[in-house]
């Protein structure tokens, strides 16, 4: 099943309220999918696809880069994203 635009925005609107930085959303978001539907894949797939696109085309232009590690005016934060989506990505692999 592809993610729809009645389960992404949804999802965005709820990682808006808790405050998610838009860095984290696409990577919560696939995470969220795997969880509600139980399912995993292989990247890239149509799944991660449908979600990456739907948050470009809805977010501001370029909120989805991380950019310096140390330039970042919240390193902390960055930091937690990436080490984060870098945990996601070895969990995930390991699922498969």
């Amino acid at each position: 099943m592809k993610p729809t635009e009645d389960w992404l925005q949804p999802i965005n609107g709820k990682f808006r309220r808790e405050d998610v930085l838009p860095t984290a959303r696409l990577s919560l978001a696939i995470l969220e999918y795997s969880k509600q539907f139980n399912c995993s894949w292989i990247s890239p797939s149509n799944i991660d696809k449908t979600i990456e696109n739907w948050f470009y085309r809805n977010t501001k232009p370029g909120s989805h880069q991380i950019g310096s590690l140390y330039n970042s005016t919240n390193e902390h934060s960055t930091l937690i994203h990436v080490f984060g989506k870098l945990i996601f990505l070895l969990d995930l692999a390991c699922v498969l």
